[in-house]
């Protein structure tokens, strides 16, 4: 088959990362099906809505499959009906077992958004930030059987500003994806021809993320609970009980301050939501009390008045 030929796609994607993916896809192959996760309880009201991606796919007019598996057989034999080219995965959530890795032709290609092989794994745009990384990006690799350990096809980088959110990551990461996708798809033999295996002694594993993995230990370095406040922004959040109350963490900044040894880690030192880290100074610039608005620290603490120096 001629390279300048559209080739056939089998799409598989979840959330609002493998949008700008599917896109470019649609704009230089044929999609022929896409899978996604079913309707998940989304919102305060916990109502069922369609993935990101499955609305995407409608909007497009492509048909969307949405096994809990794929230990059912009639989803094996929907995807060799389709007789795709190439299956690519982008943020899918389902591992793919050996037989649908088998069935197109070229193999199936994952958009990962980290250097692989560091960050492995479901959460490595989050990981990335909280540990500090100053460099992360995307790559394209042929899928195998092991988690994220296939060969790389394309590797891109960027820089991380210690400014970042990992919403904001998430978005350049998710365009330069789709760039690299589109790419590699006016040629995807050359690039195939190409590909070179992760040196496994290097792999680090971004581990699947949950609420818990949000709460803040006071007695920890300023800079450390600064980036777990951007890298978990905007979910799952980092949180902190105030008393009874259920607070979300959006925004802080480290002040560079000297620090009195004296003082507790977790104590609010002054009205604009400063507080006392193990090594330095923390202050929180907008936060999420549950149930409800955004808001800064210093209006939180304006309505809490009674917080003033006492331990959180």
């Amino acid at each position: 088959m001629s390279e300048t030929l559209r080739r056939s796609v089998v799409f598989m994607g979840t959330p609002q990362f493998a949008v700008p993916v599917l896109l470019s896809l649609f704009k230089v192959s044929d999609v022929v099906g896409v899978f996604s996760q079913p309707p998940a309880l989304t919102g305060r009201g916990k109502q069922l809505a369609r993935s990101a991606i499955h609305q995407c796919a409608d909007s497009l007019k492509i048909d969307v499959f949405m096994p809990e598996n794929f230990k059912d057989s009639n989803q094996i034999e929907i995807l060799k009906r389709f007789n795709p080219d190439i299956i690519v995965v982008a943020a899918y959530g389902l591992i793919l077992p050996k037989e649908v890795l088998s069935i197109p032709k070229l193999g199936c290609i994952n958009v990962h958004a980290s250097l692989l092989p560091k960050w492995r794994g479901a959460s490595p745009i989050q990981q990335s930030i909280i540990t500090g990384d100053k460099i992360t990006g995307v790559t394209l690799m042929k899928m195998s059987v092991g988690l994220d350990a296939g060969d790389i096809a394309m590797q891109e980088s960027v820089s991380v500003p210690p400014i970042i959110t990992a919403g904001m990551l998430s978005e350049i990461l998710s365009h330069l994806g789709a760039a690299m996708m589109e790419k590699f798809m006016q040629s995807p033999k050359k690039y195939l021809e190409k590909t070179y295996p992760q040196d496994p002694s290097l792999a680090t594993y971004a581990k699947k993320l949950t609420k818990l993995d949000g709460k803040i230990c006071w007695n920890d370095r300023a800079e450390n609970i600064f980036n777990k406040i951007r890298g978990l922004n905007p979910w799952p959040c980092a949180w902190v009980y105030i008393g009874d109350k259920y607070v979300k963490l959006l925004e802080s900044e480290v002040i560079e301050a000297s620090s009195n040894s004296n003082i507790l880690p977790g104590t609010i030192i002054d009205k604009d939501f400063s507080v006392k880290c193990k090594d330095s100074i923390i202050q929180i610039k907008t936060l999420c009390p549950s149930g409800g608005k955004a808001m800064s620290g210093k209006a939180f603490l304006n309505g809490h008045k009674y917080l003033a120096l006492s331990v959180i």
